[in-house]
């Protein structure tokens, strides 16, 4: 291990330490920050993402399957709910 006589180098090492501990911490602290920024946006969507699913689980719980083309009501109601996510997802 090279030694280190130099005070610049020295504290120069000390400094490259410290740098690499605080630049990965304030990383980190500004990735929680923005994520607690959204939380509000994100409950909004979801409460209004509840709304169509509660619907299509009435809607799924009441389908006679022994009826001639049941599938294809049910093929509905899940692309009803589909159509709605992505409407969610493009905002």
């Amino acid at each position: 291990m090279p030694r280190l006589d130099n005070v610049y180098v020295h504290h120069g090492a000390i400094f490259a330490g410290f740098v690499a501990v605080l630049v990965p911490a304030l990383s980190a602290a500004l990735v929680g920050i923005l994520s607690y920024a959204e939380l509000e946006l994100l409950a909004d969507q979801s409460a209004q993402m509840q709304r169509p699913v509660t619907r299509a689980e009435r809607q799924l719980g009441g389908f006679a399957l022994d009826l001639p083309l049941a599938t294809q009501d049910l093929g509905a109601e899940i692309r009803r709910v589909a159509e709605a996510m992505l409407l969610d997802i493009k905002g």
